[in-house]
């Protein structure tokens, strides 16, 4: 975090723990998705998602497995492997969030959700219907309070519907910028702090990483 501080997420389920580390350490989360280590943690073969070519595979499982016999009966370096090279951990932040509000007058402010997306990544609606298969859309909560009430629901922007290939399903995603705004109506005269939550999914050219928490505190001075 920008304060120095460490992000810390729960872990829920089995496939969260190894998504996360997937994610963590190769910057994917596909299914399935093989890799191939040393016990010193050196990648054997360079990582793979699925092919439905049974020669491709062999191929890098031969790769991988000649490199790890040639370790083992000490004629080759760790750093002399050809298919591998050291893992290195990442922690992969493809959206900036940031947060604040409007007055509009009368009372009423309209709550500003921006996320600044890397080229190349896309994240969801709250539209999307929630599925087994395919991305998973963005959830928006507010913390409930004396001092506002909601006025309609959620507004977005810049957003794209289409029908995607890779999923085969109708998608609404955002891709560069994604904004949701959503209306209140302050019932204090007091300054407060207005506190939420977005969880949103990511996703790259059909791999995703797993859904993550970006929490706001929004200062509100009628």
């Amino acid at each position: 975090m920008s304060d120095g501080s460490k992000k810390q997420k729960k872990i829920k389920t089995v496939g969260d723990k190894w998504a996360t580390f997937e994610s963590i350490r190769f910057g994917q989360v596909s299914q399935p998705y093989y890799v191939l280590l040393s016990p010193e943690e050196y990648l054997l073969a360079n990582p793979v998602a699925y092919t439905p070519d049974s020669k491709v595979y062999a191929d890098w499982l031969t790769c991988g497995i000649d490199a790890f016999e040639k370790l083992i009966d000490g004629k080759v370096d760790l750093s002399e492997i050809e298919c591998g090279k050291e893992v290195v951990a990442e922690n992969i932040q493809p959206v900036a969030w940031s947060f604040s509000a409007n007055s509009l007058g009368n009372n009423e402010y309209e709550i500003i959700l921006n996320g600044n997306i890397e080229d190349g990544w896309h994240t969801y609606s709250t539209t999307l219907p929630m599925s087994d298969e395919g991305p998973l859309g963005s959830w928006i909560t507010f913390e409930e309070s004396d001092n506002y009430e909601l006025i309609d629901g959620i507004i977005e922007e810049n957003a794209h519907s289409y029908f995607d290939e890779t999923w085969q399903m109708d998608i609404v995603d955002f891709a560069g910028e994604a904004i949701f705004k959503q209306k209140v109506k302050v019932l204090t005269a007091d300054e407060f702090t207005l506190k939420g939550n977005i969880n949103f999914m990511v996703c790259k050219d059909g791999a995703c990483l797993p859904p993550e928490d970006a929490p706001f505190e929004i200062t509100i001075t009628p």
